[in-house]
């Protein structure tokens, strides 16, 4: 289906009625997030040592705390991480950390130090989030110890469910520390650290730099490959930089079994369980999808290019990608693999897209059109539209500006998520922070003042559309 915001809608616009945000005593959370069964989550993030806290709402109204494992937080040192839940189905999943424990989890390499960032726990519930169980697994042990200065990292990247299935994707990477090792072979000049390096035909070619004087000042050495007295892992891991491989587990029990291995590396894995089996869009050196209708046997596929995922969490993903002309939308199932929905003509970008069983909804950015009709009203570049659908392929669109009542030259940012029969949006208008004074402290000096920045206004306005 292609469709354009020179055209007009073939879809009557949505009503956004401004609804209030939610009780006082969540005021704090913030992002909206799909998270499947038409669930949409808010959360409070107060730093990466303290549990996350969310909330919920199947309805766009009233809002209620969600019940997660105790002390879990998200597998990320910020708060612009997804939610690692997955509510869609009866059995409930969620994966990350546990700040309470001192301990590696079950999905952590026990040899290498923890991680504080890395998710290595899994939790199901199923009953809604009142007791949850805690998945084991048995990780692969090596043949032979690791080689000095060699580590293993492992994470949870992705966990979803389908019944009582769940699938549980964990990235291992073994790697060279080669500071460490540069450290320990008197190579490294006092006062510096290792900056760069890159390899010879016979050695390593090392930069270092120096703080202790104004600016940086470098120092290069060479180190050949008999100084630096490197075995043949050693040698190979310097040479390709890591070894990395996902290793998909599934169980419907609290034990996870190993069923399927991808060789590389990865930064994103995005995933989505049905029925009909379950689908893992994996972005890494080489963009792969795996699909499996029982989450035992796999299969892999050339995935394509994908700028932005709307997964919420009930069975399929959606991808959007630029192309000729604007932004393809395309569908991706286990059985269906990825199926073109929709061209966005005329668009440049997604600012926020988002899935549930409503449809989908995308805050879009037009591209400027010199060939346009002089009668027409020119769009800004910072000017949102609206676009929803409720099957991917025929889409309704309006002016972000005129569905919120928000002067059409108001700079804002805003945040979708897509529920069981509607659509909620957070819209904060963008302007200067509040300016803090110079002020006197202790011994009477004077402490700089902070003139404020452009940024989010602490407030946001909150809208919902009923989808018919």
């Amino acid at each position: 289906m292609w469709i354009s915001a020179e055209g007009s809608s073939s879809t009557a616009p949505l009503r956004w009625v401004e609804t209030a945000s939610g009780s006082d005593r969540f005021e704090l959370f913030h992002r909206l997030e799909s998270a499947g069964g038409g669930h949409i989550l808010r959360r409070h993030y107060s730093g990466p040592d303290e549990p996350i806290q969310l909330v919920a709402t199947t309805n766009g109204i009233s809002w209620a705390e969600l019940g997660v494992p105790r002390g879990i937080q998200l597998a990320d040192l910020a708060s612009s991480a997804a939610a690692s839940v997955d509510l869609s189905g009866d059995r409930w999943v969620v994966y990350g950390r546990d700040v309470y424990s001192e301990t590696p989890g079950p999905f952590q390499v026990a040899r290498s130090p923890q991680q504080d960032w890395a998710a290595d726990r899994v939790w199901f519930s199923d009953d809604r989030g009142e007791s949850w169980v805690e998945m084991d697994v048995e990780l692969p042990l090596r043949a032979e110890p690791l080689p000095p200065f060699v580590t293993e990292e492992s994470e949870v990247v992705e966990a979803v469910a389908s019944g009582s299935q769940v699938v549980v994707v964990v990235q291992f990477r073994t790697e060279l520390d080669l500071e460490a090792l540069v450290v320990d072979r008197g190579l490294q000049p006092e006062g510096t650290t290792l900056m760069n390096w890159s390899m010879t035909d016979d050695g390593v070619a090392l930069e270092f730099t120096s703080r202790r004087s104004p600016g940086h000042t470098r120092k290069e050495r060479f180190a050949s490959f008999g100084a630096l007295g490197l075995c043949a892992e050693q040698q190979e891991l310097l040479s390709r930089g890591d070894q990395s491989v996902i290793r998909v587990y599934s169980s419907s029990g609290p034990v996870a079994e190993q069923q399927a291995e991808h060789h590389q590396r990865v930064w994103n894995v995005t995933g989505a369980g049905a029925k009909e089996g379950f689908v893992l869009g994996v972005q890494g050196r080489r963009d792969a999808l795996l699909c499996s209708q029982d989450g035992q046997d796999w299969t892999t596929e050339p995935l394509g290019e994908v700028a932005q995922w709307a997964d919420g969490r009930d069975g399929r993903l959606w991808a959007a990608s630029p192309v000729a002309g604007g932004m393809g939308i395309d569908c991706i199932s286990c059985g269906g693999g990825r199926t073109p929905a929709a061209l966005l003509d005329g668009f440049v970008g997604l600012t926020s897209f988002s899935s549930g069983p409503a449809g989908l909804a995308a805050a879009a950015l037009p591209a400027d059109n010199a060939d346009r009709p002089s009668s027409d009203v020119s769009v800004s570049a910072g000017e949102f539209w609206l676009c929803w659908s409720a099957d991917g392929s025929e889409w309704g669109w309006q002016r972000a500006a005129e569905a919120f009542g928000i002067d059409l030259h108001t700079v804002f940012d805003l945040e979708l998520a897509v529920g069981g029969d509607f659509i909620l949006a957070r819209v904060w208008a963008m302007g200067m922070s509040r300016a803090v004074p110079a002020r006197r402290g202790a011994g009477n000096r004077l402490r700089k003042g902070f003139g404020g920045a452009f940024s989010r206004l602490p407030e946001p306005r909150c809208f919902l559309a009923r989808v018919p």
